[in-house]
């Protein structure tokens, strides 16, 4: 009798279980033609500090804003990797494509003798339950001697998701990483000639 109701326990057990979930990860960084940085070692070097983000968005699941003040984390749409460094690769990926600079990270050998640095605190990075991809923050242009500012800027752009699901989500949020970096290759151009 014991055994029939342990069976019968295990059963339940086993039948009881739920599937595992699917979980997708996505990444803004994509492996794209290298930068012909020999090339690139006769422009100006500029340094791109690691980019800083909001509390918020430092778990690793994508992020929905609901309404003005509600956030939904999904459970099963993942980052690949941490955001901050996600969004410094293809920030750096998209202002070297057409730039009249050398923009690199700070950990390069280059950094030791950049006169500029850009620092870029993310502030909003999501999509929304309207519809809508969105990115703000506020970046920083400055001189990397007297630590002085040639420009402190904030930033907003957004696009319209077409499409339902995240994967549309995550294509207009990389094509917000390239508008960011539009606004600040030509801020540096401006500014720095």
């Amino acid at each position: 009798m014991k055994v029939i109701i342990l069976l019968f326990s295990f059963y339940l057990l086993v039948s009881c279980t739920s599937q595992p979930l699917d979980v997708r990860y996505y990444n803004l960084y994509t492996a794209n033609k290298p930068v012909d940085f020999i090339a690139k070692e006769k422009l100006e070097t500029i340094i791109l500090l690691p980019i800083m983000v909001a509390d918020y968005l430092k778990p690793t699941n994508l992020v929905i804003q609901l309404d003005k003040h509600q956030l939904y984390y999904s459970p099963t749409n993942m980052w690949a990797e941490d955001l901050s460094s996600d969004f410094h690769k293809a920030l750096i990926q998209d202002l070297n494509n057409n730039s009249h600079y050398n923009f690199r990270s700070k950990k390069s050998v280059a950094a030791n003798t950049a006169k500029t640095h850009i620092l870029i605190e993310l502030e909003h990075f999501h999509s929304t339950g309207s519809s809508k991809a969105v990115v703000s923050g506020v970046y920083s242009i400055y001189n990397k001697k007297n630590h002085q500012g040639i420009i402190n800027k904030g930033f907003y752009f957004e696009l319209e998701l077409v499409e339902d699901g995240f994967t549309h989500s995550v294509l207009q949020l990389r094509n917000l990483v390239t508008l960011t970096a539009k606004l600040v290759e030509s801020d540096t151009s401006f500014l720095l000639k």
